[in-house]
Order: C-alpha cells, then structure tokens, then sequence
C-alpha cells in the first residue's frame, strides 16, 4: 500500500507543477500571419528571411507607433528575434526542412512596447562605416561588443575590422576575435651570395657576385666590380642572403634595388636597368645612364613580379639582376656593388578562438594594457598578448563590415575606446610637444612617464590629441602624478576645450597638485563642458598667479571617461530603435555619428515567404450610432510559469520538438521543458514502482529534475518545488 501513497505523492507533485501553467495576458489589437516556405528539397539552417510588408503604412493608418517598437513577432508562442523597416521585416528561420511551412505571427499595437530591435540584413547583405580615426584605438584599451544571432556554419565577418580588430568566423565553427598589431617601420638588407646565371666579366674575384656584394655604404669601387662592351642589354642574375627581419605577419612595404655604376672611359653612354625576379617571372627597372668615369648610386623601387603585393614569403626566392650595356661599344660600362634594401613594417596578429555554434550568443573582443581577449556569452575564451605599440594607423581605408550571411540578426554593436590615446606615454610623446619630455626616470605604470619642470615661469607640457566630447556634458578624469618638488606655483591636469571647428574657448581643471608629494598619487575631477564644446585636449601644466611656479613633476596614466560611464568613449553603437529606413544604419553613440550604408541582401531561392491580410485582435465592432469607442484588447494566452525566448537548437530532436510546438501554440523553449519534466517524474514513479522505496524515486525524479535544469529549460525553482513536496509526502508516509 505504502508504494502507491509514493505514486500518489509523485502524481501530486505533478499537480503542483502544473498549477503555475495558467494564462497571462498580454495585449495588442491585430496581427498579420506570415507564411515561410521551403519549395525544395535541401535544409536551410540559420538564414535571414526578409519579408516585403510596409511598417511606414501602417505608422501612416494608425496601427502601429511611428517607431514601429509596438511590435512583435512570434512563431507559435515563441518570441522571435525581427527586425522592423519601413517597407520590410527582417527574421531568422533557424531551421526550416526541405517542402516545410512555417507560419510567423506579425502583431500590432502591442503594449507594452519593446525598445529596441535586431537588425537583419539579409542573405548577400551587410553593413559597412566608412573609416575615420575615430574608429582607431592606435594605442588606447578598446572594447567591441556583437550580440546577436550567429551562423557559424560558413566563414565571414561577424564585425571586422579589415588588418585592424574585429570578430570573424575564420573557419566553420570557430569565433576568432583578433587585434593588429604595428610596429615602427624598419629596413633589412639583402646582397648577392651566389651567381645563377652569368653573361658580364668579372674583374677582381673570380665569381661575378663576389664583384657586387659590397654592403651599403661601403663600396670597393675599382677594386671589384663586373662590366661589359655590349651595345645590348647584358646582365647577371644572382640570389640574395637569407632574410632575418621580417616575420611572417609584417607587412612589406616596398622592395628598392640599390646599384652603383659608371663608364671605363669617357666616350659614349653607358646603361644600367635593375631587374627582380621570382619564380618565372620578373620586374624591370627604369633605363639609367652614365658619360664620366665616376660612380653613381642610383635606385628604384619596384613592384612583385607576377602582381600583386609583396609579402615575406618572397624575399628567401628573391633574385636580381643588373642589365649593362654601351651606347657605342667604345668603352666599358662597369657596376660595382648591387643589392636590395627590403622596407617593412612589423606586424603582431594576437588572436584568440573558441569553437562556438550557430544560435544567439554574445561576444566581446577587448585589448587593455597589451592584452587580447575574447569573451563568449560570459566566458573568457582565452587571451594573447600584444606585442607592438598600436592596432591601426588612422584613416587606412579599412571599413567596418558585418555580413549578414554571419551575423544573421545583430542586437546591438558597441565600440568603445580609452582616451587619451597613449595614456602613459608609453610609446613617445603626445601629438604636439611641449616643454617637457619622456621618461624613464619615474614611471607609475610600465616604463615612462611624462616630465614637466618648471623654473621661475608658468609653463605648458604635450597636448594630447582632440577628443570628441558632447556639449553640456560632465566629463570625468584621472590621471597619477608624482610632484618631487614644488616650491611655488600649483601643477595642474588642465583641460583645453575647443568648439566645433577646434578653435580655443576656454579651460577645464581636472586635477591641481598644491603640494609636494612622497610618491605616485591619484587624483580625479569633473569637468562640465560648455554649451558650444565639441572638442578636449588634456595638458600637463605649471602655473600659479604670479607667474613664477617653481617645481618638478611626473605625470602618467591619464583618463578620460563620460560621468556615470563604464570606462573609455562610446565611438559606435548599433541597436536600432526605430524603423530602420533606407540604407542608413544609425550610430546612436554620443559622440561619433558613424552611421552603417546597408546593402540588402534577398532571401533564398527556395524560399517563399507571403503575407496575409490585417486582422483584428478582436470581435468588437462599434455599433451603428456609437461613437466608435476603442476596441477591447485581446489576451495572448502563454505560459507562465516560465518565459524562455532562447532557441534550444543544441537540444536533441530539435526539428521535432519545434514543430509540435507549433502545432500546440507553445514556445519550443516551454515544450521541451513541459517533457523533461514529464519524464523526470516517470523516471521517479519507476524507481518507486520497482524498488518500493519512496525515498530513492524521490531522489531519483529530483536528480533528473536537477540535470533537466542545467540545459535552461526548467525554470530553476522546480526541483525546489518538488523536493518540498517530496519532503512533506514522506513526513506524511512516516506518520502512517
């Protein structure tokens, strides 16, 4: 008998469960269906679909507000990530099988009004922001945030930045959130080491390289050198020592071939052509000429053989050559030393990667102090380091992409960069120079600092560069000093403000030192700009009234952050929150005005998509005479007891479990949860059944009820629920 009270107790438990399943109300007044369909046989998995419907009509008819946000879209119960345009609607089909009907519901005038919407650009679409430097970090920390709906199944920019920073899909499955770094240019030079082929004399050694291979600066002139009578283009071609500088990531900037040459005696004109070679192919040179009998330098910088731009891979096959010739044949043209100066510019690529599936998932590249890394919903993915002093020089042409064949559906984009740039003068002065220096004598972080002495006279440090700011906004700063004499005067982080068209206005004090200090000190002030500032520049300065401050300090880490922010500037953000009209993305950062052109992509081939007509939410219809009161709204029926609106694409048996959904007007997040629990409690009720032991199918249903929880779609407080019913049936079974 006692084995059934356990059943029974289980059965209540259920009961229990189910009481919470009850209705909530929510509000709208009509709604339009929409049909997806697949008219053939493939899958298509994790696809934009852009529906033609005009949002800017219905603003215009009074059914929904002017930005649209009294919206949303449903697939049966489930909340579905859209977009709002003025004449589309932008969605994602996570998964849709071959001859498979889908069915969207479109609903208006619904209350409450969300705030914000996802942007879709659709297969074969993106959006682009034109680069400026505001988009540079250069030196400064930097964060950017995608948060959105991923295809991880084909390779693209999710939000990249071109030989920059960004996040990318590098291969199918794996994120990769990158930083360039870039290094100071730097030279390396490469001098014939061995002949490949020959056709002018030697004279001094007796392989014709060893006559040119004279380093840079240092040519033996008559003492070696190879020459030629010809009146046609004769020449050597010779290999080059190995290249030692350049890495595999640094950018080769140019390729020049240096060549010293001259005449035997005077009478006609002697030739000289440099070449370069890789593989088959080859570059000529610009035709010199020489009449006396004293060398001359001469060089020419040349392109790739076989097109396209240098890279470090062709300097260990690179090959050159000089072509002699005499106008007469008269007398002999001679050359002395040959050689190839290689321009490059090192390059460091920190990376880091994390496997990740297609779905919704949120992303955060970050570079502060050197460090690269990347987050994944919440969870460091790993981190590299930067080697080399900034990410990208201003204004190279790299735009900023999001595919939409990538980012299917984006919630929102968010740069922010630390300002100033170069903060603790780490990698040399600011931008224009004042009376004081770099350096390392003293240093809060890293190794420099900044220096500012003053002797008797009020006087100005470096000016950092301008920083956008907004007008009648407060301003927080930050900076450490360490102030080793004062003896008159005050040191002071002041604060150059600028209008519109950078010209001066007035001054801001972010901090004042008033006296000496034992070590390294932090200060921090507000500044609330004036009406018409557009522009800061932070300046290091000494100054008292009487003009005559005495006193030595070291300056460093500065910052500069909007009050109430969380750290640098915000200099781009996409989270739509209106209709998304034309080709403009709107930047709704504070500061920068980096509006995103979209290009529309199309849906498909396959994939048909209709529209039905306007219905009513409701039945009511004012009777003739009436004065046409408002219609009462309907309620949307859904469960309450818990609101999932995450697609469980990871589940097992997704397909199915979305479509009975469907057919049951439940979300697929509610469905799968409802069956877990269902089969928890079976699993419970078999224990009980088989053993006779309430406690172990008890403990057994709340271990599964445990493990169904940890895949999100049980509400948490469920295995609370029934281990308290579990604990007072067997207090109650006890008591019998």
């Amino acid at each position: 008998m006692k084995k059934y009270i356990g059943v029974l107790l289980l059965l209540f438990g259920v009961c229990l469960l189910a009481l919470p399943l009850t209705v909530l109300a929510e509000t709208y007044t009509h709604y339009i269906q929409i049909g997806i369909f697949n008219n053939a046989s493939p899958t298509f998995s994790h696809i934009p679909v852009l529906i033609s419907l005009n949002n800017t009509q219905l603003y215009d008819q009074g059914y929904i507000l002017s930005t649209g946000l009294d919206t949303s879209m449903l697939e049966g119960a489930t909340d579905k990530d859209y977009m709002a345009g003025g004449v589309r609607l932008g969605t994602v089909v996570a998964g849709i099988e071959g001859y498979q009907a889908k069915t969207r519901t479109y609903r208006l005038g619904v209350d409450p009004a969300q705030s914000d919407y996802w942007f879709v650009s659709g297969v074969g679409g993106d959006s682009t922001t034109l680069d400026n430097d505001t988009l540079e970090p250069l030196t400064s920390d930097f964060t950017l945030q995608w948060k959105g709906y991923l295809n991880t199944g084909t390779t693209g920019s999710i939000v990249d930045k071109d030989a920059a920073y960004g996040l990318e899909v590098s291969v199918a499955g794996t994120v990769r959130g990158y930083v360039e770094g870039t290094g100071t240019q730097a030279v390396e030079y490469l001098y014939p080491d061995s002949d490949d082929t020959v056709a002018l004399t030697p004279v001094g050694e007796a392989s014709n390289y060893l006559c040119v291979d004279d380093v840079q600066g240092a040519p033996d002139e008559d003492a070696t050198y190879i020459k030629t009578t010809s009146t046609s283009y004769l020449w050597d071609k010779y290999t080059l020592t190995d290249s030692v500088g350049p890495d595999a990531d640094d950018q080769i900037d140019e390729v020049r071939v240096y060549y010293r040459f001259k005449l035997q005696a005077v009478a006609g004109t002697g030739y000289a052509v440099p070449r370069v070679h890789l593989g088959g192919d080859e570059t000529a040179g610009t035709p010199t000429t020489n009449v006396t009998t004293t060398y001359a330098d001469h060089d020419e910088a040349l392109a790739r053989p076989g097109g396209g731009s240098w890279t470090t891979a062709d300097l260990d096959s690179l090959k050159v050559s000089i072509d002699l010739k005499h106008s007469t044949g008269a007398t002999n043209t001679y050359c002395t030393q040959a050689y190839v100066k290689i321009t490059y510019t090192p390059k460091d690529w920190p990376e880091v990667t994390k496997a990740v599936g297609s779905g919704e998932h949120t992303l955060i590249l970050s570079q502060i102090n050197g460090t690269v890394g990347l987050t994944v919903d919440s969870v460091s993915a790993g981190t590299d380091t930067l080697d080399l002093t900034t990410v990208e020089t201003a204004d190279n042409g790299n735009n900023i992409v999001m595919d939409g064949d990538i980012a299917v559906a984006t919630e929102y984009v968010k740069l922010r960069i630390w300002e100033p740039n170069n903060p603790g003068f780490e990698y040399g002065d600011w931008p224009t120079a004042g009376s004081g220096s770099v350096s390392a004598a003293q240093a809060h972080s890293g190794t420099y600092s900044y220096l500012l002495t003053a002797a008797g006279a009020d006087i100005a440090g470096s000016f950092s560069e301008y920083i956008k700011v907004k007008p009648s906004t407060t301003y927080d700063f930050s900076g450490w000093s360490y102030v080793s004499v004062l003896t008159t005067g005050d040191f002071y982080g002041w604060v150059y403000q600028y209008d519109v068209s950078k010209a001066y206005i007035g001054i801001g004090t972010a901090y004042v030192v008033t006296a000496a200090e034992g070590g390294w000190t932090y200060h921090t002030g507000s500044v609330v700009m004036p009406a018409n500032c557009e522009y800061i520049r932070l300046v290091p300065y000494w100054w008292n009234a009487g003009g005559n401050p005495v006193g030595t300090a070291y300056t460093d880490d500065w910052s500069v952050t909007e009050s109430g922010g969380s750290g640098g500037l915000q200099k781009m953000w996409y989270q739509p929150v209106t209709m998304v009209t034309g080709t403009t993305l709107p930047d709704r950062s504070p500061l920068e005005g980096n509006d995103g052109v979209i290009t529309w992509g199309a849906n498909p081939g396959a994939i048909e998509v209709t529209v039905t007509g306007l219905v009513s939410s409701t039945s009511y219809v004012a009777g003739e005479g009436e004065a046409g009161e408002s219609p009462e709204l309907v309620h949307d029926p859904d469960l309450i007891w818990y609101e999932n609106s995450t697609e469980p694409e990871h589940m097992p048996l997704y397909a199915m479990f979305n479509n009975t959904a469907e057919a049951l007007g439940w979300s697929t997040g509610n469905t799968y949860g409802v069956f877990l629990m269902i089969g928890a409690l079976a699993g419970g009720v078999a224990i009980i059944t088989a053993t006779g032991s309430i406690l172990g199918g008890a403990i057994g249903a709340s271990v599964l009820l445990i493990v169904a929880g940890a895949t999100g779609l049980v509400p948490f407080w469920v295995p609370l629920i029934f281990g308290l019913v579990c604990l007072m049936g067997i207090l109650v079974w006890r008591s019998m």
